[in-house]
């Protein structure tokens, strides 16, 4: 298990997790229970896993969102009844995206995987990645419910170790935002103009970005082996149903 592996893996969890939030199956669900605010839906459900949280718990936890953003869409999170509220709409309803597009076998490798990952790791401090972890490794929880969980678990870990490893490095995360993802992405996330020079922040941007590599290698190496790792990565480009 080299850092690109791993990097590639996490890059499909990533993926897999953004498809299910974003796909239209998971917003008409939603829509049908009264959320209909995308930014409150994604923001909202997964700042959820964490329990009753405040806005400004909500903003802390999403430091490369523009905190503009956020705010806007802090209302219809409360009209909604509040994050555990809208996350249980954002839970239903990806699993039910989940079990209509998704293979189960693979599905099922992926998140007992990501399971072993996430039970690995203590020391972090407490955010979106431990309140989706408590959801995973509760033993009531079951099915794909739980699957989910345990993928969403597993990518909010890359996150929350991003963000430490870009404090460390010295920039500010709106500085990593613009280094790494450019203005486009910068501008779909809220941050307004001017844009600061990006030449400047590229090379701690890029030492961040080892760093977060280096720290996600070490938990998957400490957690699997290779036959569990390459099970792991199957499944992962597998999981999607393709259809004709």
């Amino acid at each position: 298990m080299e850092n690109s592996t791993i990097d590639t893996a996490d890059s499909r969890v990533n993926k897999l997790g953004s498809s299910l939030f974003l796909d239209p199956a998971t917003l008409e669900f939603a829509s049908g229970r009264g959320v209909t605010d995308l930014v409150a839906l994604i923001f909202g459900g997964r700042a959820g896993a964490m329990g009753d949280v405040d806005l400004q718990r909500m903003i802390e936890v999403y430091p490369f969102i523009s905190p503009t953003m956020l705010e806007a869409c802090w209302p219809s999170v409360e009209q909604a009844g509040g994050p555990v509220a809208v996350h249980r709409v954002l839970s239903d309803a990806q699993c039910e995206t989940a079990r209509a597009g998704w293979h189960e076998g693979p599905l099922q490798v992926i998140g007992a995987t990501a399971r072993d990952l996430v039970a690995s790791v203590d020391g972090i401090a407490p955010g979106l990645f431990s309140g989706w972890r408590s959801i995973a490794l509760d033993a009531v929880a079951s099915g794909t419910i739980r699957e989910i969980a345990s993928i969403f678990a597993l990518r909010e870990l890359r996150g929350d170790i991003h963000i430490q490893s870009v404090r460390e490095s010295g920039l500010t995360p709106f500085e990593a935002e613009i280094a790494t993802r450019g203005p486009v992405v910068a501008e779909l996330h809220g941050w307004p103009q001017p844009y600061p020079d990006v030449q400047p922040l590229e090379q701690r941007s890029h030492a961040a970005g080892e760093r977060t590599s280096k720290r996600m290698t070490e938990i998957y190496q400490s957690a699997l082996d290779q036959a569990a790792f390459d099970s792991f990565a199957n499944a992962l480009a597998n999981v999607v149903v393709h259809r004709q």
